[in-house]
């Protein structure tokens, strides 16, 4: 079954107050283009696992042109967002203290325990089985969260400077972090975070990674 819509291109500058974005229809590729007026700067977006609903990234997004054709989730806090592997929860990393999980309604549903250090979050990612969360910060800490028993497993200070991606590896054992600032990338196990490998620095910043 096709989606109602295939993707989102947006943008949105750190001056602007506004959100400017095109969804494209999968069933007929018309374009529907609205641009929402914001008190938060939103820097992203994620579609639900069933592709009809938004949430926000860094900031809440509003459209009553879309909905309820397109529903978007409003986040209680501005913060990172994913969703749980399931579509039936999703993880936000506040800007401002410990990580939240918020139902379809944006209602919290829990409160997990505070990470390590006090920076900002950066990136986030969900292991593929949707058990575990992992949030890595603008000051090089990383933490890893059971979500069933919302308990903090892991916690390391793993780079010097800004962690810029995070990835699970397929079997969600391990997570991968690459440093901006200090242009390594290194291996953690995701259920102690103990450290498992360190890649050869690199000249310049590690802008991404993934698992084959």
């Amino acid at each position: 079954r096709a989606l109602p819509y295939l993707a989102a291109a947006l943008s949105a500058g750190s001056r602007s107050p506004a959100l400017a974005f095109t969804l494209a229809r999968t069933l007929d590729d018309s374009a529907v283009e609205a641009v929402i007026p914001q008190t938060d700067h939103v820097f992203g977006l994620e579609f639900g696992p069933d592709g009809r609903l938004l949430v926000g990234v860094h900031g809440n997004v509003r459209s009553p042109a879309l909905e309820p054709a397109m529903p978007i989730v409003t986040l209680p806090v501005p913060g990172l967002a994913t969703w749980r592997g399931d579509g039936s929860a999703i993880v936000v990393a506040p800007l401002v203290g410990a990580p939240l999980m918020v139902d379809r309604d944006g209602h919290v549903i829990a409160r997990l325990p505070a990470g390590p250090g006090s920076g900002a979050p950066e990136t986030l990612a969900i292991a593929p089985a949707g058990d575990r969360v992992a949030i890595a910060t603008h000051s090089g800490d990383l933490a890893v969260w059971d979500l069933a028993h919302r308990t903090l497993v892991a916690g390391v200070h793993a780079h010097d400077g800004v962690i810029r991606r995070l990835a699970f590896s397929p079997d969600g054992a391990l997570v991968a972090t690459a440093g901006a600032d200090d242009g390594i990338a290194k291996l953690w196990r995701a259920a102690d975070g103990t450290a498992v490998a360190t890649l050869a620095p690199q000249l310049g910043t590690v802008r991404d990674l993934a698992f084959s």
